[in-house]
């Protein structure tokens, strides 16, 4: 077992060795997964990791096929990826859910925000699939505080999201590395750590970046 998590309503999640993800019921002791659904009998889903969100929903991820949203606990599914057309990646890294209840797909090719009822699609940084790859860009991380979401990317980049104004502000850190997570230490610090070159400390106040 890969992953073992706990989602709002107390159903636990599995993700096995074979990559197919499974529903435990502790209520009904039943398992539950997207092939027990008749539109998806004959559909695999190769999951690598599973998000529970604050929201009650829970998000599937892959690395080829897209990702899926268990909405509620009726196991109610949604897909997105290339082939629905509701994205244009199908290389999800991760999942992150807003105070506002607002979902962001972290993709390989820029990032998508979705209302809180998954019905408005809006896609940020997202370019049209070419032979190469070369004009993608890579969302990896998010991190929330007050009124921004800083979204960690590759080459060193860092996009600031204002959430009262809707735009987006690059900041540049010194390294051309990924940028794979990002916390925030306190109000004044925050940590940044990069795939291939070590971790920053981002002073808030003095506005200074220290590797």
């Amino acid at each position: 077992i890969d992953y073992i998590k706990e989602d709002k309503y107390g159903n636990i999640w599995t993700l096995p060795y074979d990559q197919e993800p499974h529903r435990f019921d502790p209520r009904t002791e039943t398992f539950m997964g997207l092939r027990s659904l008749p539109e998806y009998k004959d559909f695999t889903f190769n999951a690598t990791e599973i998000i529970p969100t604050k929201s009650g929903k829970v998000w599937l991820i892959s690395e080829k096929m897209g990702c899926v949203c268990v909405s509620d606990s009726t196991f109610n599914v949604e897909l997105f990826n290339t082939d629905n057309k509701k994205i244009q990646a199908n290389q999800v890294y991760g999942i992150h859910e807003d105070n506002e209840k607002n979902t962001w797909l972290l993709t390989n090719n820029g990032l998508y925000s979705l209302s809180p009822d998954n019905k408005k699609i809006s896609k940020i940084f997202s370019e049209k699939e070419t032979a190469t790859g070369k004009n993608l860009q890579d969302f990896y991380c998010a991190e929330e505080s007050d009124d921004q979401i800083w979204f960690g990317s590759d080459k060193g980049r860092i996009w600031i999201h204002d959430k009262k104004s809707g735009q987006f502000e690059l900041l540049k850190t010194p390294t051309n590395s990924t940028i794979q997570d990002i916390k925030n230490i306190n109000e004044q610090y925050t940590i940044i750590v990069t795939c291939l070159d070590g971790f920053i400390i981002y002073n808030h106040l003095s506005k200074q970046m220290v590797k």
